[in-house]
């Protein structure tokens, strides 16, 4: 089961989560707001770091009153204000009452891109300074929350939200293609996944990775997105095998079977 985010106070909490300067996050989002009229903000995940008042978006939308639009990437509110977002209409990434496989990339000082359901989306938007430079951010020591902002609670996903995922490298379109086709992160890259929080209904809601817990605040179960997971291959008659560093077996996976529809 996926959680579904739809008050003030909905949310999962998880300290020390920091993302790296170059690397891969996707998640599975169900919005059930209207993506050209939502006058309220919205949220899947911030991590944020108070000491340094730095973030980390990975799709805030701040309203109507914003131009309808939603913010990935690095943002510093400090008295420097060094803003390296990314900005793009939220109607050219999700839709409403729709499963959305939502991903974005980016490196320290090159580009940020913005992928929904496998394909690239980044030419609809722009970046609210003109430039991505998270180089010189450190959130470091910091809470990530999911399906809120972390700090008023006042930018509630609106939704559901699963398969919440970082990898620490930048994934290829390729791969980004059989996540959105519902191959579980479980089975891209594995050894640079450092943070897969598939949210099934779990008490704790633990990041698979590294064994911590969540702290889990409101919510209400929702049905979970199609993801096939290891654990799922013996019912479809494919022996499982461990994939090896680099995603060999994931993508044998995804040509073999589901490029083939062979479901």
């Amino acid at each position: 089961m996926a959680r579904s985010f739809t008050s003030s106070g909905d949310k999962i909490t998880y300290g020390t989560v920091s993302p790296p300067l170059t690397g891969t996050v996707h998640a599975w989002y169900y919005p059930t707001w209207n993506t050209t009229t939502e006058a309220n903000p919205r949220m899947v995940a911030r991590t944020y770091r108070v000491s340094t008042l730095g973030l980390f978006d990975f799709c805030t939308y701040n309203g109507s009153g914003d131009g309808n639009s939603c913010y990935f990437g690095w943002y510093n509110s400090d008295a420097s204000y060094v803003d390296s977002r990314y900005k793009i209409p939220a109607a050219s990434i999700v839709t409403q009452n729709a499963w959305t496989s939502l991903a974005m990339t980016w490196v320290s000082t090159g580009a940020t891109l913005v992928y929904s359901n496998g394909s690239n989306a980044t030419s609809g938007g722009s970046y609210v300074a003109g430039s991505a430079n998270c180089s010189s951010f450190d959130i470091s020591g910091n809470t990530n929350t999911l399906g809120n902002n972390p700090g008023d609670g006042s930018h509630y996903a609106g939704g559901s939200l699963a398969e919440y995922a970082i990898w620490n490298v930048v994934l290829s379109a390729a791969e980004l293609s059989s996540l959105a086709a519902g191959v579980s992160p479980e089975f891209i890259r594995p050894a640079s996944l450092t943070v897969y929080i598939p949210i099934l209904g779990q008490s704790t809601e633990p990041n698979y990775r590294s064994g911590s817990a969540g702290t889990v605040t409101g919510t209400t179960s929702s049905a979970h997105p199609r993801v096939y997971k290891p654990y799922g291959l013996l019912q479809l008659g494919i022996p499982y095998v461990a994939p090896p560093a680099g995603g060999y077996f994931n993508r044998y996976f995804y040509e073999q079977h589901i490029a083939r529809g062979s479901w």
